[in-house]
Protein backbone atom coordinates (compact mmCIF):
# COMPACT_ATOMS: atom_id res chain seq x y z
CA UNK A 1 0.00 0.00 0.00
CA UNK A 2 1.13 3.65 -1.34
CA UNK A 3 0.86 6.31 1.49
CA UNK A 4 -0.28 9.16 0.01
CA UNK A 5 0.97 12.56 2.54
CA UNK A 6 -1.38 15.53 0.99
CA UNK A 7 0.30 18.62 -0.41
CA UNK A 8 -1.24 21.59 -0.80
CA UNK A 9 -1.56 22.17 -4.96
CA UNK A 10 0.54 25.74 -4.13
CA UNK A 11 3.18 24.28 -2.41
CA UNK A 12 3.41 21.45 -5.03
CA UNK A 13 3.34 23.78 -7.98
CA UNK A 14 6.08 25.74 -5.86
CA UNK A 15 8.30 22.67 -5.61
CA UNK A 16 8.03 21.47 -8.88
CA UNK A 17 8.71 24.38 -9.87
CA UNK A 18 12.47 24.96 -7.65
CA UNK A 19 12.74 21.82 -9.17
CA UNK A 20 12.46 22.37 -12.74
CA UNK A 21 14.27 25.74 -12.62
CA UNK A 22 17.67 23.87 -10.51
CA UNK A 23 17.68 21.12 -13.07
CA UNK A 24 17.51 23.29 -16.22
CA UNK A 25 19.59 26.14 -15.00
CA UNK A 26 21.26 26.61 -18.81
CA UNK A 27 17.92 27.69 -19.79
CA UNK A 28 18.48 30.85 -17.51
CA UNK A 29 20.58 32.38 -20.33
CA UNK A 30 18.15 32.26 -23.34
CA UNK A 31 16.20 34.46 -21.41
CA UNK A 32 18.06 37.42 -22.02
CA UNK A 33 17.30 37.18 -26.25
CA UNK A 34 14.15 39.65 -26.75
CA UNK A 35 13.47 37.81 -30.21
CA UNK A 36 13.46 34.48 -29.10
CA UNK A 37 10.97 32.25 -30.49
CA UNK A 38 8.69 29.94 -28.32
CA UNK A 39 9.88 27.04 -26.59
CA UNK A 40 7.49 23.67 -28.43
CA UNK A 41 6.39 21.59 -26.11
CA UNK A 42 4.41 18.89 -27.16
CA UNK A 43 2.06 16.44 -25.33
CA UNK A 44 -0.33 13.92 -25.65
CA UNK A 45 -3.23 14.25 -22.70
CA UNK A 46 -2.56 12.48 -19.51
CA UNK A 47 -5.42 13.82 -17.32
CA UNK A 48 -4.94 16.77 -14.39
CA UNK A 49 -1.42 17.14 -15.78
CA UNK A 50 -1.39 18.10 -19.22
CA UNK A 51 -4.39 17.94 -21.57
CA UNK A 52 -6.69 20.16 -24.10
CA UNK A 53 -9.36 22.20 -23.20
CA UNK A 54 -11.50 24.40 -25.24
CA UNK A 55 -8.63 24.57 -27.62
CA UNK A 56 -5.98 25.30 -24.79
CA UNK A 57 -3.29 23.49 -22.99
CA UNK A 58 -4.86 23.07 -19.33
CA UNK A 59 -2.94 21.07 -16.24
CA UNK A 60 -0.34 21.02 -13.70
CA UNK A 61 2.44 20.80 -15.92
CA UNK A 62 1.26 23.86 -17.91
CA UNK A 63 1.07 25.81 -15.24
CA UNK A 64 4.45 25.04 -14.15
CA UNK A 65 6.17 25.96 -17.37
CA UNK A 66 4.23 28.69 -17.82
CA UNK A 67 5.71 30.28 -14.74
CA UNK A 68 8.65 28.64 -14.55
CA UNK A 69 9.44 29.58 -18.39
CA UNK A 70 6.65 32.21 -19.19
CA UNK A 71 6.81 34.36 -16.15
CA UNK A 72 9.85 34.03 -14.68
CA UNK A 73 12.34 33.98 -16.83
CA UNK A 74 10.67 35.38 -19.70
CA UNK A 75 10.46 32.38 -22.25
CA UNK A 76 7.81 32.18 -24.43
CA UNK A 77 6.16 28.52 -24.00
CA UNK A 78 3.37 27.29 -26.67
CA UNK A 79 2.07 24.25 -26.21
CA UNK A 80 1.29 21.57 -29.35
CA UNK A 81 -0.90 18.74 -28.82
CA UNK A 82 0.03 15.33 -30.49
CA UNK A 83 -0.58 11.67 -30.69
CA UNK A 84 1.95 9.89 -28.76
CA UNK A 85 4.43 8.85 -30.73
CA UNK A 86 4.36 11.59 -32.98
CA UNK A 87 5.64 13.71 -30.26
CA UNK A 88 8.34 11.38 -29.44
CA UNK A 89 8.93 11.76 -32.85
CA UNK A 90 8.73 15.52 -32.88
CA UNK A 91 11.50 15.84 -30.23
CA UNK A 92 13.70 13.37 -31.65
CA UNK A 93 13.90 14.51 -35.16
CA UNK A 94 14.16 18.16 -33.63
CA UNK A 95 10.67 19.50 -35.05
CA UNK A 96 9.91 19.86 -31.29
CA UNK A 97 11.25 21.22 -28.34
CA UNK A 98 10.51 19.57 -25.49
CA UNK A 99 8.07 17.08 -24.25
CA UNK A 100 7.10 16.14 -20.80
CA UNK A 101 7.79 12.82 -19.62
CA UNK A 102 9.66 9.66 -17.74
CA UNK A 103 13.19 9.75 -18.31
CA UNK A 104 13.95 6.46 -20.16
CA UNK A 105 17.32 5.38 -21.74
CA UNK A 106 15.77 5.24 -25.15
CA UNK A 107 14.37 9.12 -24.53
CA UNK A 108 17.94 9.71 -23.06
CA UNK A 109 19.39 8.69 -26.59
CA UNK A 110 18.03 11.57 -27.84
CA UNK A 111 17.17 14.07 -25.17
CA UNK A 112 18.60 15.99 -22.68
CA UNK A 113 16.74 14.88 -18.91
CA UNK A 114 16.31 17.25 -16.22
CA UNK A 115 17.53 15.21 -13.05
CA UNK A 116 14.83 16.78 -11.15
CA UNK A 117 11.23 15.76 -11.58
CA UNK A 118 8.78 18.31 -12.63
CA UNK A 119 6.04 16.66 -10.54
CA UNK A 120 5.58 13.18 -8.83
CA UNK A 121 3.26 11.09 -9.52
CA UNK A 122 2.86 7.45 -7.86
CA UNK A 123 1.17 5.02 -11.01
CA UNK A 124 -0.78 1.67 -9.44
CA UNK A 125 -0.17 -1.15 -11.83
CA UNK A 126 -2.48 -3.84 -10.92
CA UNK A 127 -3.30 -7.60 -12.03
CA UNK A 128 -5.51 -10.49 -11.03
CA UNK A 129 -3.91 -11.99 -8.53
CA UNK A 130 -2.03 -15.26 -9.62
CA UNK A 131 -1.25 -13.68 -13.15
CA UNK A 132 2.16 -12.27 -13.71
CA UNK A 133 3.01 -8.63 -14.56
CA UNK A 134 2.44 -8.47 -18.67
CA UNK A 135 5.69 -8.36 -20.74
CA UNK A 136 6.17 -4.78 -22.51
CA UNK A 137 4.96 -2.90 -19.43
CA UNK A 138 7.79 -0.92 -19.43
CA UNK A 139 8.05 -1.58 -15.53
CA UNK A 140 11.74 -2.14 -15.97
CA UNK A 141 12.49 1.42 -16.91
CA UNK A 142 10.84 2.73 -13.95
CA UNK A 143 12.39 4.18 -11.22
CA UNK A 144 10.08 4.12 -8.86
CA UNK A 145 8.33 0.93 -9.07
CA UNK A 146 6.17 -1.12 -6.66
CA UNK A 147 3.92 -4.06 -7.42
CA UNK A 148 0.62 -4.34 -5.68
CA UNK A 149 -0.12 -7.81 -6.17
CA UNK A 150 -2.32 -10.20 -3.72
Amino acid sequence: MTAVIPVKPDRLIMLALAAFLLSHAGLMTAAAKPDQPALSIVYDSFARFIYTEDGQARGLYVDIMNEALGARLDVPVDFVWEPWQRAQFSVESGSSDAMITFSTPTRRAYADAGEVPVAFSPVGLFTVAGRPVPAGCGCDQTLYFRAGLR
